[in-house]
């Protein structure tokens, strides 16, 4: 029977019997075999994804930290629960800016500078698909998007790393209001970070759709897709004021993005990688707000 490695960098052999136990106790066939820095995981190429996701499950319930110059490879590479609470912080910080703005409602001013107008993206100023991102109407607008980033971007950031995560839920969520503002070819304003919450989503099914060692699933395509237009229908066309298509245009975007990544990054991105993308992620939003500032 042709057997392939998994894809986790070489761990210790103490590591290597436990993961050993985990897929006997799964009766999935496996061996293991010395490599430059450790052990690795032999299976079955067919049994491959019900071999990563049985070993994701013990490392959630038995988390192992490596040990030496390598640790930090070797743990970003192994199925952890990095960016737990990544989604936390990020929905903090969409707080700390209402707080700092208010509610927009009562901000023309800073709807004219800083909202996502289809008609004045047009004509340039793409920036503010990106800071349109930052702003809420009123404080139940603010809410429903900190709950919805802190549930599906820590999702995405948990499977695609934190760097990487994050930065395909603000791409996503920019993407999003390009298209919208694309389609809408008038003066439409859009402002919220739900564009993002349902680029999230988007992404958590496109991740799966693409053979990928961390992402795919059980369930058929039709399913994933069909889970994240339930869940747009739900949650996303609710109000006289909740701007369908931004979410649609989100959702779509994400799911592009997530299938892109799965094919782009097979192999788990390493953390160099993770911290250039999130402050690259950081840079063009902390840009966007002083193209505004300099072109209001």
């Amino acid at each position: 029977m042709a057997m392939r490695p998994l894809p986790i960098l070489p761990v210790p052999r103490p590591v290597a019997d436990e993961f050993s136990l985990v897929l006997d106790s799964a009766r999935i066939p496996h061996r293991l075999e010395p490599a430059r820095r450790g052990w690795m995981v032999h299976t079955p190429l067919d049994r491959r994804d019900e071999a990563m996701e049985e070993l994701r499950a013990y490392m959630l319930e038995n988390p192992w930290e490596p040990d030496g110059e390598e640790a930090e490879e070797e743990h970003e590479a192994l199925p952890d629960a990095a960016g737990k609470y990544s989604g936390l912080y990020v929905a903090a910080l969409l707080a700390v800016v209402y707080l700092a703005t208010g509610p927009v409602d009562l901000r023309p001013d800073l709807v004219r500078i800083l909202g996502a107008n289809a008609e004045v993206i047009r004509s340039g100023q793409i920036w503010r698909a990106a800071t349109a991102l930052t702003l809420h109407l009123d404080f139940l607008h603010l809410l429903g998007n900190m709950v919805g980033i802190a549930l599906f971007g820590t999702a995405v950031a948990r499977m695609a790393g934190r760097g990487m995560g994050w930065s395909l839920v603000v791409a996503g969520g920019i993407l999003g209001n390009l298209i919208n503002a694309w389609v809408h070819q008038t003066a439409h304003v859009s402002v919220g970070a739900s564009t993002s919450v349902f680029a999230a989503i988007g992404i958590l099914g496109g991740l799966r759709l693409v053979p990928w060692p961390r992402g795919r699933g059980k369930n058929a395509p039709w399913v994933i897709l069909g889970a994240g237009l339930a869940l747009l229908g739900l949650l996303g066309s609710g109000g006289e004021r909740t701007d369908i298509f931004a979410h649609l245009f989100g959702y779509l975007s994400g799911v592009g993005l997530g299938m892109g990544h799965a094919a782009l990054f097979p192999q788990p991105v390493p953390p160099r990688w993770q911290a250039g993308a999130l402050a690259t992620t950081a840079a063009i939003l902390a840009g966007a707000w002083g193209l505004a500032w300099i072109m209001a």
